[in-house]
């Protein structure tokens, strides 16, 4: 009858310890999933041009919404300031009229259906460095 009254109260003190750990390294874990969705998106695209011969179709389309999931899910921050709960998006619906025109034009020129995105990664790191 205790045994259950045991276990119960270290599985709630683990979940509280588990609980503290997170928050406490919020920051860190927010950069780790931010590099580690870049990452994977570069690691994906590398085995799709080396393999993508040998892998289904059906897998690289699969594969493709599991890569741009997690990349959503890093474009979107929540934080609390002054009391208030606040979501960060880096992403928003733009008119093609704010697109700019070296963008269109490589879009247009690739291979990529009409409501995929074209990968402008590269062109930023290169100006922002």
């Amino acid at each position: 009858m205790v045994l259950p009254l045991v276990v119960g109260l270290l599985g709630a003190v683990g979940v509280g310890v588990a609980v503290v750990a997170l928050v406490q390294n919020w920051e860190e874990i927010k950069n780790w999933l931010h590099d580690f969705s870049i990452k994977l998106k570069r690691v994906w695209k590398e085995i799709c041009q080396k393999f993508g011969e040998y892998i289904p179709h059906e897998v690289k389309v699969f594969i493709d919404r599991v890569v741009e999931g997690v990349v959503h899910i890093a474009h979107r921050v929540y934080y609390q300031e002054n009391d208030e709960w606040v979501q960060h998006t880096t992403i928003r619906k733009v008119p093609e009229s704010e697109v700019p025109p070296d963008i269109l034009a490589k879009h247009s020129n690739s291979k990529q259906k009409k409501n995929r995105g074209t990968d402008i990664t590269d062109i930023l790191r290169m100006e922002l460095s």
